[in-house]
Order: structure tokens, then sequence, then C-alpha cells
């Protein structure tokens, strides 16, 4: 199966630059890459307002009830017949982390923003390639997702000694995610997100009074 056609066109239309990496069939794509690498993976879950696409480290796994503290929102998984609907040419399983290009609103794992990471990869649709970014071109095509920590089960459960103010994040987050169909598109956040990372004092206190 080729790349998803929506998504190379989305990128060819707006001049993203990107690569293309082959996925042997006996390989698991969430290994793929170096230390300095992260995968990224799309995940579609609903609920009655409509559907979100939620994007996480590929080797990290989703915490729904982590996520239904922050969003106050009881987010269940897609089945297939509502990815099929979304997502008409990716193959199950392998949905990539731009919601933006099927005009699905997104959510990012903040792991995945601030990390020290030189690329991210993410699915292209089909189980045989994955798409390569810099990381500076990732921020940039996530400009108008919505950022939080703790959609992973690793990351709620560093939350309690973190030291981040995690109950204020949560209330921050759930207030503003309460309203979900009217996001608002947030083009200056990729660029602070990217001051912060550059900050070695930075902690995700700073990241949520974004």
């Amino acid at each position: 199966m080729a790349l998803a056609s929506i998504i190379v066109r989305y990128l060819r239309n707006n001049a993203i630059p990107y690569e293309v990496l082959d996925v042997p069939a006996s390989a698991s794509p969430a290994g793929a890459g170096t230390a300095a690498e992260i995968v990224a993976r799309g995940v579609l879950m609903v609920d009655a307002v409509g559907p979100v696409l939620v994007v996480v480290p590929a080797a990290r796994v989703l915490d729904t009830e982590g996520m239904y503290r922050l969003l106050g929102r009881r987010l269940t998984p897609a089945t297939p017949e509502q990815i099929s609907r979304c997502f008409h040419d990716c193959a199950p399983g392998n949905l990539p982390a731009l919601g933006d290009a099927y005009g699905i609103r997104t959510l990012i794992d903040e792991a995945l923003i601030i990390g020290a990471h030189s690329h991210v990869l993410t699915y292209g649709g089909d189980d045989g390639h994955l798409l390569r970014f810099s990381h500076q071109t990732f921020l940039n095509l996530q400009v108008r997702s919505l950022i939080a920590a703790g959609l992973t089960a690793a990351a709620a459960a560093a939350a309690p000694g973190a030291g981040t103010g995690g109950a204020a994040i949560q209330a921050s987050i759930a207030e503003r995610l309460s309203r979900v169909d009217s996001l608002p598109a947030m083009p200056g956040l990729a660029r602070a997100a990217l001051m912060l990372r550059a900050d070695p004092h930075a902690e995700v206190a700073d990241l949520a009074a974004l």
C-alpha cells in the first residue's frame, strides 16, 4: 500500500520538507529511528461532541482515565467504521500524526513538543512507510493542535512527584478543552514551545501558561 494520498497532497501543497522511510514487514514502526528521534502515532478518539485525534509517542500507552481527568470528556477509541470515515485513505492502525490534513481537531502529548529530539517520525497511512520530519518542521505542522501533559500512562504516572503543579495544569487544560468544538488556532505556540525547549529551567507549568 502507498502513502496516504491526502497526506502526500497536504505536504506538497504546503511545501513541507520530509523524508520517506521504508519499514520492513517484520519491524515495529514504534522502534524505528535513532536515539535522537521519536515516533509519533495518531489515535482517533470520539464522543458525542465529535472526533479528536490524540497524538502520542508510539512507544507509550494512551491513558484514557488520565484523559478524562484532563478533559472532563469520556473519549473512547473510534470504531473501525469511524476511523475509515475520517481517514479513508489510511490502513487500520497506521494513522498519521497530522490531523490538520484531515480537518480533525488534534490534541498532542507535550513529550513530542518539548523533548530534545532532532526528528519526529510518524505513520504515513500505510504499514510500510514512516514520514520523517525535523523537529521544528513537526512543530510547525502542529500550530493548530492543543498541547497537554498526561495523555499517556507513563506521563500520568510521573506527574505526582514531578513538582509541576499537576492539579493546576489539569484544571487549565480541562477548561480549555471543554470547548474543543471551537478551539482557536495558535500560530505562535510552536515558537513559544521551542523557546521553552531551549530553556534548561523550563517546567511543565511554563508550558501550561502558554
